[in-house]
């Protein structure tokens, strides 16, 4: 009788254990990466289609419209670029 309350309570434990750990909050996107926010100029709508680094160390950025923007130093901070 005593083996089978001993697993009872451990197979309890192990399950509730189970419940909270599942329980806890998924990690997120800004978990893994770092995002800023990039200003635009008003008016400007970027539906971005492709993005390329150039040999240069500037990256462009292309829309479905044709537009092509290219950031002078797109690992600076925000606000610079």
């Amino acid at each position: 009788m005593m083996n089978q309350l001993t697993r009872f309570t451990l197979l309890t434990g192990f399950v509730l254990s189970q419940a909270v750990a599942s329980n806890a909050a998924d990690p997120g996107e800004s978990d893994y990466y770092q995002i800023d926010a990039i200003p635009m100029p008003d008016g400007v709508v970027v539906e971005t289609s492709g993005i390329e680094m150039l040999p240069n160390g500037k990256l462009a950025i292309c829309g479905r419209r044709g537009n092509v923007y290219v950031l002078s130093d797109p690992f600076g901070p925000p606000d610079k670029i």
